[in-house]
């Protein structure tokens, strides 16, 4: 893979949050099929019946898929409840929709809740999910110490902030 192509896929990664890059519709699929419309139904059809990670890939697609059918919501719906099942990618894309310093660079972002940002980033950091280590320490430096201290408070009692 090219140099260029892998630094613009790790850019894009970085800024977004997103770990979904399929979907859309394939070079190689006959005209009018749409994989992401497959994929969408087969996640949501598994995500009903309690799959966590089904719901993670679900809210992924309507959260950062390409085509038609974005929407912040149902992303944030699907996202929360495989975050409450302790899902950590899940958990982290919360944190990536709540916070504020991608906010700039994101089409679905929602407005600044630093608070509800550091406490998904902190609960995926608590499952060894890297990135989001990284992310709680960079946006805990604007954090007022009252966004600090309710963020601490319910980690202490896991609740569903935001969702």
């Amino acid at each position: 893979m090219p140099v260029r192509t892998v630094t613009l896929l790790l850019i894009a990664a970085l800024l977004g949050g997103c770990a979904y890059f399929g979907g859309g519709k394939s070079a190689k699929a006959p005209a009018g099929f749409d994989i992401e419309h497959m994929q969408r139904a087969d996640w949501k059809q598994r995500a009903q019946q309690g799959d966590t990670e089904a719901q993670y890939q679900l809210g992924l697609s309507y959260c950062c898929g390409f085509g038609p059918g974005r929407s912040q919501p149902i992303a944030r719906d699907w996202l929360c409840r495989a975050a409450l099942l302790g899902h950590p990618g899940a958990q982290f894309q919360l944190g990536q929709l709540f916070g504020y310093r991608t906010a700039k660079n994101r089409l679905m972002s929602l407005p600044a809740y630093p608070d509800y940002a550091h406490f998904w980033y902190s609960l995926a950091a608590a499952q060894n999910y890297e990135l989001a280590n990284a992310y709680r320490a960079g946006i805990e430096q604007d954090m007022t110490a009252q966004q600090l201290q309710r963020s601490r408070a319910w980690q202490s009692t896991p609740r569903d902030a935001g969702c």
